[in-house]
């Protein structure tokens, strides 16, 4: 797969190996991540179009381009991921997790663009590379007795390698707590006491902080956005109010208001994450929060003079989630 990944670099004249050329290896391999990409609706000409539309091409190609430092930690990543499903080798299905764990790339932006939901994505990956393997470490150690799988009633539990909150490496933190199904690290924690201690006696579900990646484009950016994602995906909104906070709205409406008639919305949203692409574009991840459960969505929002909008796009991707067809 890296080989087709110095091809792509190649053709679009690149003297480095980038992200973006990663997942331009990956669509264009001929196998299993290459169908799950595809079932998202990639497919290599759209794909290359989109990078060298995004970062333009070169003139002269390296025989053996480096690989760029972002896609160094990919590919350490790619390992983390196979060694914590139990895999001794890293397959293309490593690679693409790994795109998406490390997140702020040339190729999750591009894949943003598109339209692409990172987290069914990162599932459907999941899914297809089936059920974990064995684990190298276990196989080391038939003495002590223990291995994948069951013996004696008991069930082998791998820890896993980012915190279930904010999704830090465990690398990335002095100290965490693990359960059978669950990692918290010490920053979600400290944060989760700061809630805690501010916590009024009727506030039962608290939430974190959203965290934040990229640099905003100024210091009102991340209130203002949060104020946009609570009213475009909020129970109390107006048309007027979504109007404002969504991407051609008017067009959209029959479709938004036929999903909210189908599926209530949350009495809550909280948002997780947020990436600052640049100054006019962020991705979110976000939490409808329902009672007894939540609804997760990723979307693009858009920056103008008028702040920041939920793309047109990424409305179409959640109402097509609900199995409602919107004109393209």
């Amino acid at each position: 797969m890296l080989v087709l990944a110095q091809e792509e670099a190649r053709i679009l004249g690149h003297g480095f190996i980038g992200t973006e050329h990663l997942l331009l290896g990956l669509v264009h391999e001929n196998g299993p991540v290459a169908s799950v990409l595809g079932s998202f609706g990639l497919e290599l000409e759209t794909t290359r179009t989109r990078v060298r539309d995004t970062i333009g091409t070169g003139e002269n190609a390296e025989t053996s381009p480096p690989f760029t430092p972002r896609v160094k930690r990919v590919l350490e990543l790619s390992l983390r991921e196979a060694l914590g499903l139990g895999h001794q080798h890293i397959a293309p299905e490593h690679l693409l997790l790994g795109l998406l764990r490390e997140g702020s790339g040339l190729a999750v932006q591009v894949l943003i663009s598109l339209g692409i939901d990172l987290g069914r994505l990162r599932q459907q990956t999941l899914t297809q590379l089936g059920r974990p393997g064995p684990l190298a470490a276990v196989q080391a150690m038939p003495s002590a007795g223990v291995g994948p799988g069951t013996m004696h009633g008991a069930r082998w539990s791998p820890t896993q390698s980012s915190c279930s909150f904010c999704g830090r490496d465990t690398w990335e933190t002095d100290h965490f707590v693990s359960s059978p199904n669950a990692v918290i690290c010490s920053a979600c924690l400290d944060q989760a006491h700061e809630a805690l201690q501010a916590a009024t006696k009727t506030e039962r579900e608290l939430f974190l902080a959203s965290r934040v990646f990229g640099v905003p484009p100024d210091e009102t950016s991340l209130e203002s956005l949060a104020v946009a994602v609570s009213t475009a995906l909020g129970r109390d909104s107006n048309q007027e109010d979504l109007t404002r906070s969504i991407e051609d709205f008017d067009e959209l409406q029959p479709f938004w208001v036929l999903a909210a008639e189908h599926f209530p919305v949350g009495s809550k949203v909280v948002l997780d994450r947020v990436r600052f692409l640049d100054d006019y574009h962020a991705t979110v991840q976000v939490r409808a929060i329902y009672p007894g459960g939540s609804w997760l969505h990723h979307a693009l929002f858009v920056r103008s003079d008028h702040g920041w909008r939920m793309s047109a796009a990424s409305v179409r991707e959640i109402i097509g989630g609900f199995g409602i067809a919107t004109p393209s």
